[in-house]
Parts: C-alpha cells; structure tokens; sequence
C-alpha cells in the first residue's frame, strides 16, 4: 500500500497533469486511478506483419532521404567547363522524384531536397502567336510562392532552346525587354546561382547584351553557358527595383535619349496649366516606332537588370568550339557571336560586369585571337581569372568534327591568345586592372605545350609571380600592394634610352660577335628590367637593340637609327629571333612569330647551331594591320621543325593577309586578305591580288601577277608600276 504521501502526491498529479502517466514499477501495487493505469493495446489497433520503413520516425526518414540528394548536374565542374550543350540539367538519377511519388507524407519530407536546384526549359510550341516570358514562368512563380521555395531554391537554371525570343507583345527586340522578367524572378526565388544555357542569340537578348549574328552560321555552337555566382548570406534580402508602371513600360523599353525624363513634355498628358486640362495622344507608331527599332540594332546596352538586382561575386562565360569556323574560307575574319565584348567593355562600350565580380572563367574552345583580345585588352578588376582553351573531350579524334580544318591552325590561334594575356599579365609593371589580379589558373595545364610556355612566362617576369600548383600561378602580396600604390600615369610611359658605339675598325663577318660583345658589355648600365627581353638586329652596319617595358616597346640606338616604325598594339613574339633591316613599318594587330624556330640539329657534325632567326625582314617593308608573318614549317627526317622566313626589300603586305613563304623577293605587292601557302618562293616585281590564295610550295617568276583561288599568274607588271613598288614614299608620309 502507499504511504499517505504518495497518495496525497498522486492525487495532486490527477489534478494538475490527467495525461501524465505514473512510474509503474514491475512486482509493486499502486492505488493510482484507473485513468492513470496502464492500459492493454486492443487487438484492433496491434499491427500486424512485419516492420517497415513506414513504421520509422521521421528524423530517421529525413536521414535517410539526405543520402539521396546528389549534386546537380549543372552545378558539375566538368560539365561545364566542357562544351555546352542544352542538357546540361538532364540526369538518370531520379532517386528524390521516385521517392517523392510514394506518399504524401514522403513528398512532403522530400520537397527542400527536391526543389533545391530547379529548372526552367523555354521552348515554344507550333503556335504563331509565342507568348512573352513573363507569362510562361508566371505558373512556376505562383508554384514557388505557393510551397515557400524563396529559401530552399540555392541555384536557379534557364535552359533556352529558341534562337530568338522575346518579351514585348509585339516580339519586337528592344534593349532591356527581360529586365521585368528577372525582377518578377528574384522577387519570388533568391538563388545564389544562376546558370543560363542558351543560343549565343538568346543569351544575348536576356543579358541586354549586343550579338553580331553575321557569321553565326560558321561557328555552329548549339548554346553558351552564363553563371552567376554569390556567397550566402543569413540576413540577405531581395534587391528588386520597383516594377515600371503600366503607362510607361513601352516608353522604358527605348533608347535613352529619344524622350524628355518629363513624360508630359511628348505630350502623353498635358497638365501644366489647371485652366486648360486638355490632353493629346502621342502616336508612338507614326513618329518613334521605326527609329527606335534601327536604333536597338546597333546600340549596346550599358546597364542590365541581371548583373544589377544580386550582389554577384562570381561569373563563367563558356563559349562553346569555334572549330567549324576554322573549315571556311577566310576563318581569320569570321566573327562569333558572343556576349563577351559587351561583358568586359572598352573605351567606347559600357562594361556591364559589376565591381563586385572577383572572379571570372572563360571558357572557349579554340577561340580566334581578335576575339580573345577584347577580354586580354580589357579585363575587369579581378582577384581570380581562369582560362581554358583546349577542350578536354576527345573532339581532336573526331574526324567528322575536324573535317578541312588544319589542326595547326587551331595551335596557333591558340598560341596567339595565351601570347595576348601573358604579355599583359607579367608586363613590368602591370597595366589596367592587372595590378589587383591575385590569381591566374590555365584549365590546360594538361597541354604540356601550353604549360611550358606558361612557365617561361612566369621566369621572365621574375619572383612577383610564382607557380602555386599545375595551371595556377599566385602574386605576390607585397608585390601586389606595390603596383596598387604606383597607380600614376607616368608609369606607363615608355622608357628611351640611347649611347653610342664606335663601329669603325670592327670585323663585319656574317654575324658579327665582336660587334655584339660590344653591345652586351654597354647593357649593364640599363637597368634590369631592360635586360629580360632584348632583340638586337643589324643590317649594313646599323644595329639596333629593341626590349619591351610592359607593354609599350621602347628601342635603344646605336651607331644610326634604323628608322623602324611598330606599333605598340602589334604582336611581336620571339624578338630574339627576329631580324629588321631598317625603315620597316609594323602597324597594329601585326603578329610576326619569331617564335617559330628551326628544331632539326645542325647537318654536319662539325657545323656550329649558330643564332637562330626565324624571320628576317629587309629595308622600307610595310605591313598592314592585321597580317601575320609565319615562318613555315614541315616533317623532315621524322621530326617537325619550322624553317627561316626571309623577306626582302620595299614589300607591301595588306591588311589581314597571313604570310608562310620561304622567300619574298624585293619590290613586292601583296594585297589584302591573302593567304600565301607554305615554303612558296616569290621571286622580284611580283604583284598578287587581293584575296589571292597562293598554293604551298609555289614558285612566282618575277614580274609576275598572280590571282584567284587557288593563285596562278594572271599578268606581268607593267613598266610603270614598276616604280610605284618603292616604298620610300610611303615610308616618309608615316608618322611616329
């Protein structure tokens, strides 16, 4: 029996807590209530069978449906660092919709994982009539509002699969038409990725960006990649500029600059005067409608609502192959269509990427090197930059894929765009906005080719830089913090330095030791900057020593000036094995490869390797802007190797023309958009056509004319042009 405590106890339990159950311990009797006792299960109630996973609770069920998240297939580094394609979301693994399908319960438990990385397709059916984006993601939208997704959604993907779209109900194309779509989109989600993959068209008109489509047809790329990143913040909170009104939404979507900021001033409603209330209908359609549209064919963008309305911190531009560009006439000028150039800006052009952006990937497979040179000539301020340009699937094996296209084309372009970046990130000391980039990361480490030269550039610009791991190269801190401070114009200016050197009583043989021992022995008073990338050329008893200071090359004299005119924005590579006569003009965008070299051992056990030259130009030779010089290169005794490219005197190259002969003679006119195939022999008094494809290994007599695709002599030079192939005239009217 219990003690009158425990009934007095007891009886105040009843009172207070009647669902409370009493302590009940076996082999004792208790006077509690029977609403208090233990009460037998009924049979009714019992399961019966065996346990299952239904029977679990639901911490353990949340477990277990952890084990089944994935990571999507759009957040994956290799997909999209490899080229894109429109099903890029696309997954077998559908573990989280099968296991949301067996039970309410279970949908419910599964929805935080399942809808944590949502996409949206855009493709339009049959009808002639496409509705607007803002409509179709208007369900989506009400469905995220609905089941308050704003907090589980992380990454958000649009996958595009039309060329052209729209978001005006006329389909119209008008800069800033999608700024309301991404508004309505992250007033409702909060994503901290957004990932578009896209037509180069489409990506173009949700970006505002301006896409030249001309050539589009060449390069072929199904879609581009855009990823936006940011960090996650606790407290973070919608930045979403107020929706335009309704009256105003057209007149939002023109060119700035075609109305008064007071709308009443065009005279949509006059109400100026209390007296006089009248108003006046403007007829957009009469006066405006066709001005604004050729208007929003040329104009680029300087604000878009997607890079404003989040504080990104992260972006990926993937380009997708430019390789069936290569297998077209004339692939050097094609122009692919490409947000880039908008992204990144110029002098002229807004760049729309934010201050907040710190680290940028380009990816593009084998990209043309005047593309590449809005990004290498314009870079934003950056802590990150990474770059890849080789692809890593096995598309080199395809021979479908590389069908008339000459792989070593692709090298060189490629060659071309790591010379453009190098050249500006290891300048001393920096230019632009390289002075704050902290790392640079080369996705083709794995090129060998690549990588080396890489790392020759990294030894020559000296301990600022050092190589961190395979790809990755790390500033220094303090080197950093050093070029930020010298942030003055007078930095960039050119350095000029000149002595002189008595040549008389020196041997002139060949190539004259005495003569450069001489030169050597007087650099030790420039200073060590100088002393990391010289060329020294000679002709006919002139010599001059050229070096580069960043990117602006400077040139010291001696004995007499040779009178040579570059263009600081030429592509000079290899200047140690490049030979200048005198009186030579380089104008800009010129790349002249001095880097070529011949590889093959000397022929004679006896022979001595000798300096190497790869190209050796003559006196009063012009070359326009945009020609490449390269020297030309073949299989010989089992081994590649590149040999000499020798031009004369008075030879005009035109503008865009690719040059790999072995010889051009003297007094020779080379239009522009030629191509002159490998080891052909141009001999004196040629004259070749504009758009002139010459064949390799050809032979031109001398006073010849030479034309058509493939080049054959079409004429002989007459007496008086003749004279017009001195280029001394054309030397003179040149200013430095």
């Amino acid at each position: 029996m219990a003690s009158p405590e425990a009934q007095s106890q007891s009886s105040t339990l009843e009172s207070t807590s009647a669902v409370e159950t009493p302590d009940i311990t076996a082999g004792t009797q208790t006077s509690d209530p029977p609403s208090l006792r233990s009460q037998p299960v009924p049979a009714s109630v019992k399961k019966s069978g065996p346990t299952t996973i239904e029977d679990l609770p639901n911490e353990l069920l949340a477990n277990i449906i952890a084990h089944l998240d994935l990571p999507a297939p759009s957040t994956s580094h290799a997909a999209l660092h490899d080229e894109p394609t429109l099903e890029v979301t696309h997954s077998k693994n559908t573990y989280l919709k099968s296991f949301s399908g067996v039970s309410k319960l279970w949908r419910q438990m599964a929805i935080p994982l399942l809808f944590k990385h949502p996409r949206y397709i855009l493709k339009y059916t049959q009808e002639e009539d496409k509705p607007i984006l803002n409509d179709l993601i208007g369900p989506f939208l009400k469905f995220a509002q609905e089941h308050q997704l704003a907090k589980i959604i992380t990454t958000f993907t649009l996958v595009v699969r039309e060329k052209k779209i729209s978001n005006c109900p006329d389909n119209r194309k008008r800069t800033g038409e999608f700024d309301s779509f991404w508004r309505a989109l992250f007033r409702v989600i909060d994503p901290t990725t957004v990932l578009i993959a896209a037509p180069a068209e489409a990506l173009g008109a949700l970006t505002s960006t301006r896409i030249h489509t001309s050539d589009d047809w060449t390069f072929n790329c199904p879609c581009h990649y855009l990823r936006l990143q940011r960090k996650a913040r606790p407290t973070d909170t919608l930045t979403v500029k107020p929706e335009p009104r309704e009256e105003d939404s057209f007149i939002n979507t023109l060119p700035r600059g075609l109305f008064p900021e007071n709308l009443s001033e065009v005279g949509h409603v006059h109400s100026s005067s209390p007296a006089s209330p009248s108003t006046e209908v403007f007829t957009f359609q009469s006066q405006f409608e066709e001005r604004a549209e050729m208007l929003e064919e040329t104009r680029y963008a300087t604000e878009a609502e997607i890079f404003d309305l989040k504080p990104w911190t992260s972006l990926l531009l993937n380009e997708g192959s430019s390789l069936r560009a290569y297998a077209t006439w004339q692939w050097w000028e094609r122009r692919p269509p490409s947000i880039l150039h908008n992204l990144v800006g110029d002098e002229e052009i807004t760049a729309l990427i934010r201050s907040g952006i710190k680290d940028f990937e380009y990816i593009c497979i084998f990209p043309m090197a005047s593309h590449f040179s809005k990004l290498s000539s314009a870079l934003p301020r950056l802590d990150r930059l990474y770059v890849q340009l080789v692809p890593r699937n096995g598309i080199l094996e395809n021979k479908t894929q590389m069908k008339g296209i000459e792989p070593e084309d692709l090298w060189m372009q490629r060659n071309n765009c790591y010379a453009l970046l190098m050249r500006e990130l290891f300048s001393q000391p920096p230019e632009g906005n390289y002075r704050h980039l902290k790392i640079f990361e080369s996705g083709d480490a794995a090129d060998k080719d690549a990588w080396a030269m890489a790392v020759e550039f990294v030894k020559r610009a000296g301990p600022e830089w050092r190589v961190e791991s395979d790809g990755v190269f790390v500033k220094d801190a303090k080197k950093r913090a050093a070029d930020q401070e010298g942030d003055d114009d007078s930095s960039s200016s050119p350095l000029s330095v000149s002595w002189s050197i008595d040549p008389m009583g020196m041997e002139w043989d060949g190539e004259p030791p005495g003569i450069f021992d001489v030169i050597i022995s007087n650099l030790s008073s420039l200073p060590d900057i100088l002393m990391r990338s010289i060329c020294i050329e000679y002709s006919d008893n002139l010599i001059q020593i050229s070096a580069f200071k960043r990117t602006l090359p400077f040139t010291v004299h001696a004995s007499l000036d040779t009178g040579n005119k570059v263009s600081r924005k030429s592509q000079i590579i290899g200047t140690t094995n490049i030979i200048l006569g005198g009186k030579t003009v380089i104008q800009a965008e010129v790349i002249i490869r001095g880097d070529l070299l011949r590889t093959l051992p000397p022929t004679n056990a006896g022979e001595k390797q000798g300096n190497p030259v790869a190209v050796a130009i003559g006196r009063y030779c012009f070359f326009s802007r945009g020609c490449e010089l390269r020297p030309p290169g073949k299989i010989y005794r089992g081994t590649f190797s590149h040999f000499p490219l020798k031009i004369g005197d008075h030879v005009f190259v035109g503008a865009n023309s690719i040059i790999e002969a072995a010889i051009l003679g003297n007094h020779i006119h080379i239009g522009a958009n030629v191509v002159i195939g490998k080891f052909t022999i141009v001999k004196d008094f040629v004259k070749i056509l504009e758009g002139t494809v010459v064949p390799q290994g050809m032979v031109i007599p001398s006073f010849s004319v030479v034309g058509g695709r493939p080049g054959r002599v079409v004429g002989e030079v007459a007496e008086g042009e003749v004279e017009g192939m001195d280029l001394r005239e054309v030397y003179r009217g040149i200013k430095n």
